[in-house]
């Protein structure tokens, strides 16, 4: 007859707490050793309260937030670009009209271009730890072109 343990008490928590925190190397061996206890008991408490179920959870819980996180985050990177793209072309229309800008050259235009279809072609696809390839050099850049915007369209 295997030993079970029916009721999870504040020690048994506790260790399970500490194999769930020594990640790939847990062992039960390990919490025994570590907490002065035999081994079998440290296996029965595993047993009775479901450890490695747990950890398999907890473990989808955490990547569940973390994506959600991460979504937000590429969300919110989008969203300032597609703004940014819109206030570039409005300058740029604004400048053109004006004379202030040369029509033959349209370089920049062209790499706004780029990104708005760039942003275009992602919209059904997966969505991507990194957004667009884009890495956090190029979204400084993209902050300071928010930036300089901003302070062109108020100036």
């Amino acid at each position: 007859m295997a030993w079970v343990v029916k009721t999870e008490n504040a020690a048994h928590k506790a260790a399970f707490e500490l194999y769930y925190a020594m990640g790939t190397d847990r062992s039960t061996k390990r919490i025994a050793e570590e907490l002065g206890l035999a081994k079998t008991s440290v296996d029965i408490w595993s047993k009775s309260f479901g450890w490695v179920a747990r950890v398999v959870q907890r473990d989808a819980e955490i990547a569940a937030k973390v994506e959600k996180v991460n979504i937000q985050a590429i969300v919110d990177i989008k969203t300032k670009l597609y703004r940014a793209i819109d206030r570039t072309l409005d300058l740029y229309s604004d400048n053109l009209a004006k004379g202030v800008v040369d029509a033959s050259t349209t370089r920049d235009l062209a790499n706004v271009g780029a990104l708005w279809l760039k942003l275009e072609a992602e919209q059904g696809a997966a969505v991507k730890a990194q957004p667009l390839g884009v890495n956090s050099e190029e979204e400084d850049t993209f902050e300071q072109i928010s930036a300089s915007l901003d302070a062109l369209a108020e100036g």
